[in-house]
């Protein structure tokens, strides 16, 4: 994995990467998280997938997933009247501090450009293959960080 942090590159160490599939108000979903730790902190690039669009048994499918609902990539799906679930991802970076200000996430629904995209899915072998692009902001947005990278068949565990 490479991860490149406002133009510097550095090597992750560590790795927690999983997928989970769940039920949310009646409908079947899976969510991914890629952790890792880097530069004093930990960045986890985290989608979420809904049934209705079809996954391999124990994997993800392969595509874009932006930060934003309003992204044209984004998939959504309505069970009824009082939600919509959508695919889509959130880019997360802690530092390891006890302060807030150590916090950055991506910035929502206005940020058409930040995204995981999934070019790999080994369901069998449980890896993934991929990369990332965002802008972060912190708490009260003062600060922001440009976080990229990629990973190359990266391991997950799979709980159903």
């Amino acid at each position: 994995m490479t991860v490149n942090i406002d133009g510097t590159s550095f090597t992750p160490t560590g790795k927690n990467n999983t997928l989970i599939a769940l039920t949310e108000n009646g409908e079947a979903a899976r969510r991914f998280d890629l952790r890792t730790n880097v530069n004093g902190g930990i960045l986890d690039l985290a989608f979420s997938m809904w049934d209705v669009k079809g996954y391999p048994d124990e994997g993800v499918l392969e595509k874009v997933y932006a930060v934003s609902v309003n992204h044209p990539k984004t998939h959504c799906h309505q069970p009824n009247s009082n939600s919509s679930h959508c695919d889509g991802s959130l880019i997360t970076f802690f530092l390891v501090t006890n302060s807030l200000d150590g916090s950055y996430w991506s910035l929502g629904e206005d940020d058409l450009n930040s995204h995981v995209t999934i070019t790999d899915n080994d369901p069998v072998n449980h890896t993934v293959t991929g990369a990332f692009d965002a802008i972060i902001v912190n708490d009260d947005a003062a600060d922001t960080m440009h976080v990229s990278g990629t990973f190359t068949n990266a391991c997950y565990s799979y709980y159903k």
